[in-house]
């Protein structure tokens, strides 16, 4: 391979089955606009399995190559092996900035091929931008989240991970990306070996990281008991429940299960919002999940602005009568 122009990104890519994770998209749109502004080029780093359908979602968000360290999809649940595929290509080329998603792989990927080369690493952020020096500087949140800490990274490459859902999916720029083989992940050593995987219990993972979401607020009622039969919703649903701020402060449910501003940033395929009016300290939280149905009696709630399925209606009508379909459909 020949070296890349230091101002070039990677982004370093995570699927599910035919579909890019929603924050690997995420990191592909920023690196794309930050790499055109400052003239160039963003390649994904893949592994395992990695379909033609695929390469194609990488190359219309604005790839300009794609490279593939094939292997199992066992091997490429392996953060070990990732990152030894990942270093031993960064031998070859020197990309500005590494780019991951902050997920539970990305983040030990990230780790692992910044300890190894003595490489800056910012985890976590919640944006990270090429300067206009060369430098990256990177902000991401301390202190549970009452303040921002920026950092500055010199070394080339520069390594981050993005939170999920903190910059948003944007518009394509398609592109036909180049394909490069890299060698597979087999033959990357590895000291441990993946025996499976078991999906997190969605009453108890962390909301960034859930897939679908019934989030709840002051419309639900004026007394704790009524957020049983949001629970039990969530758990037919599979969902995590979360809520807006207002039933965090009145010691309903705890802190870490809040969405909005001074909450968690979320990004779920599913975010059902009930008895939420839609503040903005609320929907900046939220505003990036994949599909949002809203369900409130107000039919002017600011909440139906960002909603792809309204339902203006008293919840205790909607909810009962949904509980009754899933409970048939199961």
């Amino acid at each position: 391979m020949q070296a890349v122009d230091t101002r070039d990104i990677w982004v370093v890519a995570e699927s599910e089955g035919e579909r890019p994770k929603e924050v690997t998209l995420e990191a592909l749109c920023d690196a794309r606009e930050q790499a055109d502004a400052a003239h160039g080029k963003v390649s994904v780093m893949a592994f395992g399995a990695v379909s033609e359908g695929l390469i194609a979602q990488y190359g219309r968000y604005g790839a300009e190559r794609v490279l593939i360290a094939a292997g199992s999809d066992e091997e490429a649940r392996s953060a070990e092996r990732c990152a030894g595929a990942l270093g031993g290509a960064l031998k070859d080329e020197r990309p500005r900035l590494v780019l991951c998603g902050a997920t539970t792989l990305g983040r030990d990927i990230a780790a692992r091929v910044a300890a190894r080369a003595r490489l800056g690493l910012a985890n976590n952020c919640n944006w990270v931008r090429l300067r206009p020096d060369g430098g990256v500087e990177a902000a991401r949140l301390v202190y549970g989240g009452k303040l921002y800490a920026r950092v500055a990274l010199t070394s080339v490459p520069a390594v981050a991970s993005l939170r999920p859902g903190a910059a948003g999916v944007g518009k394509p720029s398609p592109r036909q990306p180049q394909v490069v083989a890299l060698p597979p992940l087999s033959q990357v050593a590895a000291r441990v070996s993946y025996r499976g995987f078991v999906p997190a219990d969605p009453r108890t993972v962390d909301i960034i990281e859930a897939d679908r979401i019934v989030a709840v607020g002051r419309g639900i009622g004026s007394r704790p008991e009524a957020l049983a039969l949001y629970e039990q919703l969530a758990d037919r649903l599979g969902a995590s429940l979360a809520s807006s701020r207002p039933l965090v402060d009145a010691g309903w449910i705890p802190f870490e299960r809040q969405v909005g501003q001074t909450g968690k940033v979320v990004a779920p395929r599913l975010y059902l919002a009930c008895g939420i009016s839609g503040a903005s300290h609320h929907t900046l939280g939220m505003k990036s999940a994949e599909c949002v149905v809203a369900v409130n009696r107000d039919k002017n709630a600011e909440i139906f602005k960002l909603a792809d399925l309204k339902v203006a209606a008293d919840l205790e009508a909607v909810v009962p009568a949904l509980l009754k379909r899933l409970e048939a459909q199961k």
